[in-house]
């Protein structure tokens, strides 16, 4: 069977689960080129499976497969045009390596990251001019607890070497998105728990915060200019350029709520909190911002708080709501008024009538 791949290379590989399988591999130097003879990677009597392939812009390319209990590897260079004798390159780790990523960059760093079972562990190892690392590197599992293990790990490197790692990670109550990076040296942190409830400080989804140091630590990190990073941080209402409150007020301002009195509940917030839009109070507790359509215009005018809604507010359910959170309670979400949902506050004003059936 035969999978082709994007040029300049196409690998093929039997499946068979009776007869132990070659890896083969052909090659051109173009894209536009014919394809070339046919080179064997592997010889072995072992089955080799789940075979990958990447290049770089200038042409080095690296092939990884499985091969019994071991991740074996062959890097191509293009100014010989032939691939190296095939390595083993997980180290000799206890278990089975699965679910390889590799990447390469453009001026032929390459990177592979790795599954280890049984005890689900990440790894990666880079190869860089000309050599592979010491010995593979076990990724740092940043969350605690993860009765679930890891899953899921891809990569990328820079041309200098540095390179970043992702990977699902699971806790026991939820998956987590978790980096780590390479800055050089060794493998750091980057950024752990990117899911609806891990990213923040405050147990919701919007209160990641990014202050002009850590955008340009990243820039640096990453290797790319820090307007790309800024860019970003901005754009995402989920990342902070600077602290917000523990509850942080988002008052909806656009034409449904305006029309339906969204500057009384302004008026309402700051009086309540004693700050102005844009303001966090002294303690704490409470940020003020105003904030675009949030899509509850049937139910305007609205706030959010964290990751709640209040609709159909006015000035007294507005200002009991924050008096509540105050007090270090939970205030009841959605309407209210007590509407459904976003049924029609006065009840149904079509289909009011049972179907009497076609024609009727």
């Amino acid at each position: 069977t035969g999978q082709l791949l994007s040029p300049p290379a196409t690998l093929t590989y039997d499946k068979s689960q009776v007869v132990p399988a070659d890896l083969s591999l052909t090659n051109v130097a173009t894209p536009t080129a014919t394809w070339g003879a046919q080179q064997t990677l592997e010889t072995s009597s072992t089955a080799a499976w789940e075979p990958q392939v990447a290049f770089g812009a200038n042409g080095d390319g690296l092939s990884v497969w499985m091969q019994g209990p071991d991740l074996m590897a062959s890097v191509f260079t293009k100014s010989t045009g032939l691939w190296s004798a095939p390595t083993s390159i997980d180290g000799n780790l206890a278990g089975d390596p699965y679910l390889p990523h590799l990447s390469v960059s453009a001026n032929g760093s390459m990177l592979v990251t790795w599954l280890q079972s049984p005890a689900a562990t990440i790894h990666a190892r880079r190869y860089i001019n000309g050599a592979w690392d010491a010995s593979s590197t076990t990724i740092p599992t940043l969350s605690t607890g993860q009765t679930n293990g890891n899953r899921y790990p891809t990569g990328a490197i820079s041309d200098s070497g540095r390179a970043v790692v992702v990977f699902a990670s699971g806790d026991g109550t939820r998956w987590n998105t978790v980096s780590n990076y390479f800055n050089g040296s060794t493998w750091q942190s980057a950024v752990t728990n990117l899911d609806d409830r891990g990213v923040s400080n405050n147990n919701t989804m919007d209160n990641t915060l990014l202050p002009r140091v850590a955008m340009d630590y990243i820039a640096d990190m990453l290797d790319m200019p820090a307007i790309r990073v800024y860019e970003v941080a901005t754009f995402y209402t989920m990342y902070k350029t600077r602290p917000v409150g523990k509850h942080h007020v988002e008052i909806c301002t656009n034409l449904p709520c305006w029309l339906r009195g969204s500057d009384k509940i302004v008026a309402a917030c700051e009086k309540a909190t004693g700050i102005k839009l844009g303001e966090t109070s002294a303690d704490g507790m409470f940020t003020l911002s105003h904030a675009e359509c949030l899509g509850a215009c049937v139910n305007a005018p609205m706030i959010q708080i964290g990751d709640d809604y209040f609709e159909d507010l006015d000035e007294t359910s507005t200002a009991s709501i924050l008096s509540e959170l105050k007090l270090g309670n939970k205030p009841k979400t959605g309407s209210q008024i007590g509407r459904k949902t976003c049924e029609p506050a006065s009840g149904l004003t079509s289909l009011t009538e049972p179907n009497k059936g076609r024609g009727a």
